[in-house]
């Protein structure tokens, strides 16, 4: 994860909306960026941080505005010369809603602040380009009273000719935010539960802002949170009682049952850290309570299958007639365990029509990389898988459908070979393979290969903790060249207990061309026949 301490040079805008196109109330001020910046204004006489254009005249970011959704709507876009501040001042307690569109085939960071005059800066949002192919919205909730200034950053110097960041239906209301429904999903960010059952009991799940954790110089890493991607965003922790075995359950409200189908997302965290004295035995599972006080176990994993310092995405499908209520419960053996702690962040329970099963690992990118990861080095010389098509629009070369849907909506992985090094590499890596079967695991995903005939796609298969960027092994799989604009499917059988590495190897930057990846499915099986491998 980038550093939230890195040097953002650049963009910032602040948000105040006292001169906008739009206002539903009095204590509601709405910019959609239709004509101007609604008032915004530099301190100098310099280019504006933002500019203010019709999609369909913008060559990069998104193919519509946010809402009403068409390309003949305008948005505010970063702009790669300005370095001035554009600051108005806002009145706490508020509630500020947006929505932004981040895009590119490079890494670029982006900020939004809350800064209050005299007090502390907060940062309720911290993202990057190229992990989403739609508008993300951010909601943030001032409760503390005096003039603050919303600041959106962006780091100009990152944002090159294929880079964009759009910004839409901004809004700023008086008062702190209505709560969000409780509905099983929560990001736990401000001090909001959603209804999960934390206290401030040291035998009990709490909230991060509760239960204080050691900072690293203490022998505890902590990490950033998901959804705000900075220390000051909210996840649900667990710290064990010392030397005794010890266990604590976070439940859900009691929620409603549709009869279909249920998709449970959710981030977890631990720590590596293992016991001074005692087992280093340690499991996070998940079930669900029916109304008949049924329990039913949804997800698992112990102590190997657990991976560590990193925040690690897992998925699961059931189904709940009835009302019902998710158990999430961590248990760690008797021990001195000085540092060790489990975390849960970001929970999505949503309608779905994934196969059920937790060992299946299943990515269409529609909704970010699930649980892959992009492998980062020491020096930076690894180039990022992105998430491409969706509501992006590029004049790079990219495919003109996803395997998926087979329209232009759709999403996918995506490398570039434009102002790249031949031999360049994108590494993404998976979850660790597991099954509670003893068959054999198969990979099944759908590719293009486009441009220059050295360039090549990989699979490999690799031990958990081992740096797959310093991987040298013989890859299980590997294709070159295959056209542009056709999908083929390729197919590798995996081992149980490592990790999958995708390895694109960019070919002759002076030939345009690309690598795509769509439609990911690593399954049990009873035969992998091997698909074209050349």
């Amino acid at each position: 994860m980038i550093q939230r301490n890195m040097v953002l040079a650049g963009l910032s805008l602040a948000i105040l909306l006292a001169e906008c196109v739009s206002s539903t109330t009095a204590a509601t001020k709405t910019c959609d960026f239709e004509t101007d910046l609604c008032g915004f204004a530099t301190n100098t006489a310099k280019e504006s941080a933002f500019r203010v254009a019709k999609v369909s005249t913008a060559p990069n970011g998104p193919t519509v505005d946010h809402e009403p959704g068409t390309d003949q709507k305008s948005d505010a876009y970063a702009t790669t010369t300005a370095v001035d501040d554009l600051r108005i001042p806002a009145k706490g307690p508020f509630c500020f809603t947006g929505w932004y569109h981040h895009s590119g085939i490079r890494t670029v960071p982006a900020s939004f602040q809350s800064v209050q005059e005299g007090g502390k800066n907060i940062t309720f949002r911290f993202a990057t380009s190229g992990v989403s192919s739609s508008w993300q919205r951010v909601v943030y909730s001032e409760t503390r009273l005096g003039t603050h200034q919303i600041v959106i950053t962006v780091a100009s110097e990152r944002l090159g000719v294929y880079e964009a960041f759009a910004l839409d239906d901004v809004t700023l209301q008086d008062g702190p935010c209505t709560p969000a429904p409780v509905d099983g999903s929560c990001d736990f960010d401000w001090g909001n539960a959603c209804g999960y059952s934390v206290s401030h009991q040291s035998k009990d799940w709490a909230l991060n802002h509760w239960t204080a954790v050691p900072e690293p110089t203490l022998g505890s890493l902590r990490p950033r949170d998901v959804t705000v991607g900075s220390f000051e965003g909210g996840f649900a922790i667990y710290k064990r009682s010392l030397w005794v075995k010890s266990s604590a359950v976070m439940s859900s409200p009691k929620l409603k049952g549709l009869g279909g189908k249920q998709c449970l997302r959710f981030y977890y965290f631990m720590p590596t850290y293992p016991s001074i004295m005692g087992n280093d035995n340690h499991t996070l599972e998940v079930s669900m309570l029916g109304g008949d006080k049924k329990s039913i176990l949804l997800w698992k994993r112990s102590n190997s299958a657990l991976l560590s310092d990193e925040w690690v995405q897992a998925e699961v499908s059931f189904n709940a007639k009835s009302t019902f209520q998710l158990n999430f419960n961590c248990s760690i053996d008797n021990g001195l365990h000085p540092g060790f702690y489990c975390a849960v962040d970001a929970v999505q329970l949503s309608d779905c029509t994934r196969p059920k099963g937790q060992y299946r690992q299943e990515c269409d990118f529609e909704q970010g990389l699930c649980s892959w990861r992009n492998v980062r080095d020491r020096f930076n010389k690894l180039l990022p898988w992105v998430v491409h098509g969706g509501s992006i629009k590029s004049t790079l070369r990219h495919p003109s459908v996803d395997h998926t849907h087979g329209n232009r909506t759709g999403s996918y992985l995506y490398i570039s070979t434009y102002n790249s090094l031949k031999g360049a590499e994108a590494q993404l890596l998976s979850d660790i393979v597991i099954s509670d079967v003893k068959t054999t695991h198969c990979m099944s995903f759908w590719y293009i290969v486009a441009g220059d005939k050295s360039g090549r796609l990989r699979v490999k298969s690799t031990p958990p903790g081992v740096d797959p960027s310093r991987d040298k092994s013989s890859p299980l799989w590997e294709v070159g060249e295959s056209g542009f604009d056709t999908w083929n499917q390729g197919q590798v059988a995996v081992n149980a207990g490592m990790r999958v590495l995708l390895s694109g190897v960019i070919g002759s930057p002076s030939t345009e061309g690309y690598i795509a990846v769509d439609d990911v499915v690593i399954s049990s099986n009873a035969s992998c026949d091997k698909l074209k491998r050349t």
